[in-house]
């Protein structure tokens, strides 16, 4: 039996946007004649508003996508001899970011088992030439959060001036503890948060993301940003967005009974998983690369995740019920 290709590799949300994006979009095609606000200022006025606890629209700067925003945090701290600290399996924008500002990467590998961060080799790593530390949380590929307490301990002994890097974009999923990062933010921590509208918004296509840190590093890290840097159809996209978090609780729920639905599934076909707080799991079946081949087959695309030179592990984004189904039912076959 044939079915319709699958792609859950890339983590999108398989609700799609919100109407009132899609309301925006098609109202601010009309207008693509014209040039968009020359800053997004709107669009951080709206974020200030959203995320509200004090936050101005001066804690904000805005780019074409999560990865952009890494490129300006990339751009404005590095020089050529520099470092930045990674925990690898980890999302290889920090790594290409990195490598074209002509910066050392230094890598403190998360714990293989648990695939935790290791707060003390993470410190033990800094020198004198580090200056950014990254965190995904939840990391990607591995959908394991760094719990509230353990990241708390790491900034209290960052030295002052290192600024550490929380990636969250796939913060909305997250059901366990979590680090308060905005808290460390407004208590003027060397922080910068890093959020996208492409996961819990639907809006992958638009390349839309922001970054939430001090003002003064607001300023430090968005001076790269052009005139006219988004266009309009994405800043409406983004302000509409905002307007409907019933849809992100929806998209959320939805990922959440998938999440429970594959742990299930894959105990009792007894594949090793990760426990993922994200739109994702990370799964090491024993011939990974079979169930690649057998997924495939099924016309099912997920993400390799390379080991020491072969496919270690599968990282399989969460989509709607029917396609969860059509994972573990091919997962099945290979496993039988």
């Amino acid at each position: 039996m044939s079915h319709e290709p699958a792609d859950l590799s890339t983590n999108e949300n398989p609700l799609g946007p919100s109407p009132a994006v899609k309301l925006a979009v098609a109202r601010e095609a009309r207008r693509v004649h014209r040039y968009p606000a020359r800053d997004d200022s709107a669009l951080r006025t709206a974020l200030a508003s959203h995320h509200g606890r004090d936050l101005t629209p001066d804690h904000f700067f805005a780019g074409s996508s999560a990865s952009e925003i890494l490129a300006f945090l990339a751009r404005a701290a590095f020089a050529p001899g520099d470092e930045g600290i990674v925990c690898s399996p980890t999302f290889p924008v920090y790594a290409h970011t990195m490598a074209h500002q002509d910066a050392r990467l230094v890598d403190v590998p998360l714990d293989p088992a648990t695939a935790v961060h290791d707060g003390d080799r993470i410190l033990a790593a800094i020198t004198p030439r580090t200056r950014l530390i990254y965190i995904c949380n939840p990391g990607n590929p591995t959908g394991v959060v760094l719990p509230a307490a353990d990241f708390r301990a790491l900034l209290d002994r960052v030295p002052p001036g290192v600024v550490v890097v929380a990636d969250e974009v796939y913060y909305q999923y997250v059901a366990a503890d979590f680090p308060d990062t905005i808290e460390q933010i407004l208590a003027g921590r060397d922080v910068v948060i890093v959020h996208s509208f492409s996961k819990g918004y639907g809006m992958a296509g638009l390349r839309l993301g922001y970054g939430i840190a001090r003002p003064d590093l607001v300023r430090r890290f968005g001076r790269f940003r052009l005139t006219y840097h988004l266009s309009a159809i994405a800043q409406a996209a983004g302000v509409a967005a905002l307007t409907d978090q019933g849809h992100v609780e929806k998209t959320v729920a939805l990922t959440r009974d998938g999440r429970r639905f594959l742990a299930v599934e894959l105990d009792r076909l007894g594949i090793r998983y990760w426990p993922s707080e994200a739109n994702f799991v990370l799964i090491a079946p024993a011939a990974p690369e079979a169930a690649l081949a057998r997924l495939a087959a099924d016309g099912i695309q997920v993400r390799p995740v390379e080991g020491p030179g072969r496919v270690a592990c599968l990282r399989i984004s969460i989509g709607r019920p029917d396609m969860n189904r059509r994972v573990i039912d091919a997962l099945a076959q290979e496993t039988a």
